[in-house]
């Protein structure tokens, strides 16, 4: 045997553990890989924002909170729960809490809304569970879902529940006369400045069943008529045909998926 024939065998040990190094060091940088990529892709959900839409309702001696109490409100709820709510740009930056439609003080709201933006991810059920605890007796949050962020935040129309008193002086025959005409003008002032609001083209349907009137009214961001506005369209007074305190909001409708 010749010297080239008797170092054949060590030169191929040599090879083999050369292409055992070459696919452990692979293997490892593979890992490296794959976990530079969950980090990555962990800082990429924390850098999200994620605008996320709560349904609650409001009832009982919480419907005598007012708007802006009520915004106060759930920002110091936020605050103490610690999520992660995305701020406003400026000198004086905000959480970005809005409340598409405000109601009325005094009146209920059996499924109001109110958007959240979070700098991060965060489960909807999760945020509803933190968030629940710090608010008071009368306001419950029903659900959450992530919308997004174009999704408009005004919303098409607002439904309401009117409880009548015995004797009120309407009938089905008032409802569908009403509902029968093609315009009705309300001349309204605000600011000094005059406006006509068509309560007919803003009333989407209205209907009287047991002693209830129900009425779907279509938001506009320019002025959107009241249900006192078309009571008082039917020559309903409050306190001899309802109460004030009674009229209720039973949804308020976003958008075709909400």
């Amino acid at each position: 045997m010749n010297e080239c024939e008797r170092s054949a065998p060590s030169a191929g040990r040599f090879f083999f553990f050369q292409r055992r190094r070459r696919r452990k060091g692979t293997t490892i940088c593979a890992r490296k890989r794959h976990l530079i990529e969950d980090t990555l892709n962990q800082n990429e959900l924390q850098q999200t924002t994620q605008r996320i839409r709560i349904r609650f309702s409001k009832r009982g001696v919480a419907r005598f909170i007012s708007h802006h109490d009520l915004m106060r409100l759930f920002k110091r709820a936020v605050r103490r729960a610690e999520l992660p709510v995305r701020m406003s740009q400026g000198f004086n930056p905000q959480p970005r809490i809005a409340f598409p439609a405000p109601l009325k003080l005094g009146w209920e709201g059996e499924n109001e809304v109110v958007d959240l933006e979070l700098q991060g991810w965060m489960p909807p059920a999760k945020v509803i569970e933190i968030l629940a605890r710090e608010l008071p007796e009368g306001i419950r949050l029903r659900s959450g879902r992530v919308v997004g962020r174009s999704r408009p935040c005004a919303p098409l129309s607002l439904l309401y529940r009117i409880p009548l008193l015995p004797g009120a002086g309407i009938t089905d025959k008032d409802v569908a006369e009403l509902l029968g005409k093609t315009s009705i003008s309300l001349e309204r002032t605000r600011k000094g400045k005059a406006r006509t609001l068509d309560v007919r083209t803003a009333l989407g349907g209205m209907t009287l069943s047991d002693g209830v009137l129900t009425m779907d009214i279509r938001f506009d961001p320019q002025g959107t008529p009241s249900p006192e506005d078309v009571l008082h369209i039917l020559n309903l007074e409050a306190g001899r045909d309802y109460e004030t305190g009674a009229i209720a909001r039973a949804f308020v409708r976003m958008d075709d998926a909400d």
